[in-house]
């Protein structure tokens, strides 16, 4: 139809032409001035509207025409047993597919299986769901059986079969008319552009085009929305849901400035998604769309898609720039005509004068814009809130960013430029407070404020503020800076508490030094009457054991001066048990002067190895040989440790008969360290192991088993015997974790 409208006119220009009555009263010169004009009007017209618009729609495939569809038996077969086939269409992707104001399934997704219904015998019917997320979730669990407009993707193959695609979705970019084309996502660096969260365009930006400042809106119609206001720079997206929304919501001022050219062919193509365990399904839909002719496809595009965003080469503002160029460039053929050389002149200097004077004004305009662009996009992504507001009554904000209105718990700026500031205010008195500093002072800085978010929430804010004047001198708006400091004010009131705790709790631990203090001077002055009462009462019995032993050693002299000279047996005998009970006597005056030492030290660490040599230094083994593996252990126990070993070594001297090796060896126990002195002597009897400790054992040598059990227990060390008699005896020696240690190997 445009391009008839051009025909027509072009024809009336000529018959003008053409009129010679009109036409050869005008000057040779004039005429041909006019001829020129109107030749250049035509050509700049025709190309304006012949190739302003491209002349193949974009959505139509190509593709392989059968007039009839031929049907397998299997195929019939199929159709018969599922006489129901579910789809489920994406409610958001209009014009493919989307329900009418009466919840009709329509579009071209919906036309195009109509047709494929009426020419297979498959019957659709359309499932509904809120969203497609769940549409997809239903053909995973097998729900549903189709999906109307699906991308071809590799990501969906463990769960769909794609038919053959029906569709090529131009990706375009879309920005506010009068605006360039030809533009490709690469002059965007740096700029705001929306796209549909969760799409491929979203993550194609965010993959290939990382300087792109993508805002994620949550369908196709908000962001169109959004660069129509100025919002945003751009929208990323297909040109045919676009198309169709435009038309719908009438937005006037947009228009396609570029358009993507996928690497891969078969990107963006739509198709028809069908459930994976129904391949039979998916070849009867492409012998359906086979049989679909250029002609439908073109009728059920145009049906949905009427509006042609693409922008013509030549602007308007250029061909009214053109026209108004060719009038004065009659005009001025008309002066020269008219007037003399030197007006000439003087028309071109000014002509120069305003070329030069229009220039200016343009660098200055693209630096202000590239200024305001510039902090624009800086205070819309700062952390804290910025706003403007009017000083009147209820406070009514002018402007604001987005972390203004997420600070008070908001979803957009439209619904928070309807919040009056005073709703803000916990107190409603402090903003008058508030006010009146401004007033006086003109600003305020870090004036801290309780607030309240939407939902009720208190918070703590920082607030800086400055008011703006007019010329007469009242106030025009005030610009503020807002940042949230509720966490570090409650950090601040957390720290005082704990302050407050430390020195309640640093006054008591003074109050508790002294005390400990104190008891430890009691303590030290009882441990050293301790000490001198022990040092008093081993010097008794030191001298008192002397006395005994003495006596004793006098009492024997005279026994055996007594048994020289008795000539009766009897008495003799009677002697010699006298002499015995005497050696006993003796024998546990020995026991007493060693075991009144035990416990007088205090312990200490030792080292086994070097202990076990010292314990055993002074003994002739030279039939028994020793084997000693303890690596770099080390005791905590009493000095006496060193009589430990000597008391275990004397027993298998004594008590091992043919022992011929004695070995000390460990080994690790969950609730410690085990230390085995074991020999391969006659061992002990079953019915002594349990006497051997006892203090009234018959059989014990020198101090006996049952200091060497004393001299461990001191520390929490204990001993047991788990030989096997006829193999030797085995002396288990458990020592827990507090009491043992690796030191440095030596």
């Amino acid at each position: 139809m445009i391009q008839r409208k051009v025909v027509y006119t072009n024809r009336k220009i000529l018959q003008v032409m053409a009129d010679g009555s009109h036409w050869q009263g005008l000057p040779r010169n004039l005429r041909a001035g006019i001829l020129i004009v109107i030749a250049f009007i035509v050509i700049t017209v025709t190309v304006l509207f012949v190739t302003g618009y491209p002349a193949v729609a974009p959505g139509i495939l190509p593709g392989p025409q059968v007039s009839q569809v031929q049907l397998t038996p299997g195929e019939i077969e199929w159709i018969a047993a599922h006489p129901l086939i579910h789809i489920c269409p994406d409610p958001t992707l209009p014009p493919f597919e989307f329900r009418d104001r009466n919840g009709e399934y329509t579009g071209i997704a919906a036309d195009y299986l109509s047709l494929i219904s009426s020419r297979t015998g498959l019957r659709f019917v359309a499932d509904k769901q809120d969203n497609w997320s769940r549409c997809v979730n239903d053909i995973r669990l097998k729900k549903t059986d189709i999906l109307g407009g699906v991308y071809v993707s590799d990501l969906r193959k463990d769960y769909l079969l794609y038919s053959d695609p029906y569709f090529r979705t131009p990706i375009v970019i879309l920005t506010r008319s009068p605006g360039r084309s030809g533009l490709t996502l690469e002059n965007f660096e740096g700029k705001r552009v929306a796209t549909v969260e969760g799409f491929t365009t979203q993550k194609l930006l965010r993959e290939k085009y990382p300087g792109i400042i993508i805002h994620s809106v949550s369908d196709t119609r908000t962001g169109l929305r959004e660069v129509s206001l100025g919002v945003d720079d751009a929208f990323f997206g297909d040109l045919p849901t676009a198309t169709y929304i435009i038309a719908e919501e009438g937005i006037p001022n947009l228009q396609v400035s570029g358009e993507y050219t996928p690497e891969e062919p078969y990107s963006f193509n739509l198709a028809y998604g069908v459930r994976k365990d129904w391949p039979e399904l998916t070849g009867i839909l492409n012998k359906g769309l086979s049989t679909i002719t250029p002609a439908e496809r073109e009728a059920a595009q145009k049906k949905y898609i009427s509006l042609n965003l693409y922008p013509p080469v030549i602007s308007l503002q250029i061909l009214v720039s053109i026209l108004a160029i060719a009038g004065l460039g009659v005009l001025i053929i008309l002066v020269i005509l008219t007037w003399n050389r030197s007006l000439k002149m003087a028309v071109r200097e000014k002509t120069r004068q305003l070329s030069e004077e229009l220039d200016e004004r343009k660098r200055a305009e693209a630096a202000l814009f590239r200024s305001e662009e510039k902090y624009r996009t800086l205070v819309e992504y700062l952390h804290v809130g910025v706003y403007q507001n009017h000083m009147d009554a209820c406070g009514t904000f002018i402007w604001a960013n987005k972390a203004m209105w997420e600070i008070y718990g908001y979803d957009s700026l439209e619904e928070f430029l309807k919040i009056p500031a005073r709703d803000l205010y916990v107190f409603k008195e402090k903003r008058d407070e508030l006010e009146l500093a401004l007033k006086k002072e003109g600003f305020v800085r870090d004036y801290e404020i309780q607030m309240m978010r939407r939902d009720g929430t208190q918070i703590w804010v920082s607030l800086t503020s400055r008011v703006r004047y007019s010329p007469e001198g009242s106030v025009d708006w005030i610009d503020g800076i807002v940042e949230d400091i509720t966490d570090r004010k409650k950090a601040k009131d957390e720290l005082i508490r704990a302050n407050k705790n430390l020195l309640e709790a640093y006054g008591q631990l003074s109050r508790t030094k002294d005390e400990l203090s104190q008891n430890y001077d009691n303590l030290n002055k009882s441990q050293k009457a301790l000490d001198l009462a022990r040092k008093k009462l081993n010097i008794l019995n030191a001298v008192t054991f002397q006395d005994i032993r003495n006596a004793i050693f006098s009492l024997s002299g005279y026994f055996e001066l007594i048994k020289d000279i008795a000539a009766d047996e009897k008495l003799k005998v009677y002697l010699e048990k006298q002499n015995r009970l005497v050696g006993n006597v003796t024998e546990s005056i020995k026991f007493a002067e060693n075991y009144q030492n035990l416990g007088l030290t205090p312990p200490r660490w030792q080292d086994v190895r070097q202990t076990f040599y010292l314990g055993i230094s002074h003994m002739k083994l030279l039939t028994i040989s020793r084997q000693v593996n303890v690596d770099n252990l080390a005791i905590y126990a009493d000095p006496l440790l060193e009589s430990v070993f000597f008391t275990l070594a004397e027993n298998v001297v004594i008590h091992g008969r043919n022992a011929t090796k004695i070995t000390l060896t460990y080994q690790k126990v969950p609730d410690g360290i085990l230390l085995v002195f074991e020999d391969d002597g006659a061992g002990i009897p079953y019915e002594r192991k349990a006497n051997i400790f006892d203090r009234k054992y018959e059989d014990k040598r020198g101090m006996g088993l049952f200091l060497t059990r004393e001299i461990l227990g001191i520390t929490g060390i204990t001993i047991r015997e788990t030989g096997t008699p006829g193999k030797g005896a085995r002396f288990e020696i458990h020592m827990p974790e507090e009491v043992h240690r690796f030191g440095e190997k030596q």
